[in-house]
C-alpha cells in the first residue's frame, strides 16, 4: 500500500495539470478579412501571461493597386487618375499597443510589385493581465518612378484592436508550469522510495 499512495498523486497530479492546461490552453482568435480589397489582418483576442502570439497583415496586390486606394474611407487619391505603371508601391505598417511587448518595435516598411504577396508579423507579449486597446496601421505610399514629383501617402488601413491577456488562478502561467512540473518531480521521487522501499 505504500507504493499505492504516491501512485495515486502522480496521476492526480498529472490529471489536475493538464486540465488546468487544457482549460486555458484554448485561444480565441479574431480574424478580420478584407478579401475584396487584398488585404487580410489576423490578431488574438486572448493570451496568457508570458506567452507570446503575433499579429499579421497580409496584402496581396493585383496588377492595379487602386482597389486598395478604394477601401480608404479618408482617401484624397480616389478622385486623381493614377497611371498604374508610373509608380511604384511601397507598404508600410505598425502596432500602437500600449502596455505590451512588441517584437519589431516601430514602422516596417517594404515594397510590393504588381502580383506579389507580402505579410507583416509581429510578436506581442505581456506579464500583466488586463485588456489592452491598440491600433493596427498600414500605409501605402507612391513613388514615381521618373522621381519628378513627391511621393503620395495613403492610409489603407486603422483597425482598432482589444486584446486580453489572462493568467491561471491568479498567477503566471511561467509560476504554474513550475509549480506542477515541481509536484509531479516530488512525486516521481516518492515513487521511487516507495518502490526502494517495498524491495527491501
Amino acid at each position: 500500500m505504500k507504493t499505492n499512495k504516491p501512485i495515486l498523486l502522480f496521476i492526480f497530479l498529472l490529471a489536475a495539470f493538464a486540465i488546468i492546461y487544457w482549460m486555458n490552453s484554448n485561444r480565441n482568435n479574431e480574424m478580420q478579412m478584407l478579401e475584396d480589397n487584398q488585404i487580410s489582418i489576423r490578431w488574438p483576442e486572448s493570451i496568457r501571461t508570458g506567452e507570446k502570439d503575433s499579429i499579421q497583415i497580409n496584402v496581396s496586390l493585383a496588377q492595379d493597386f487602386r482597389p486598395l486606394i478604394d477601401q480608404s474611407t479618408t482617401s484624397r487619391l480616389q478622385e486623381i487618375e493614377l497611371p498604374v505603371n508610373q509608380f511604384n508601391i511601397n507598404l508600410e505598417a505598425r502596432v500602437d499597443l500600449a502596455g505590451m511587448r512588441i517584437e519589431p518595435e516601430g514602422l516596417l516598411s517594404k515594397n510590393i510589385r504588381p502580383g506579389q504577396k507580402i505579410k507583416f508579423n509581429w510578436d506581442i507579449s505581456s506579464n500583466r493581465a488586463g485588456e489592452y486597446d491598440g491600433t493596427l496601421w498600414l500605409y501605402m505610399n507612391l513613388v514615381p518612378k521618373d522621381q519628378t514629383s513627391e511621393k503620395m501617402k495613403e492610409v489603407l488601413l486603422a483597425k482598432p484592436i482589444k486584446i486580453t491577456i489572462t493568467n491561471i488562478l491568479g498567477f503566471p502561467v511561467i509560476f504554474i508550469r513550475v509549480f506542477a512540473f515541481t509536484l509531479l518531480l516530488v512525486s516521481t521521487i516518492l515513487i521511487l522510495i516507495g518502490s526502494g522501499t517495498n524491495n527491501k
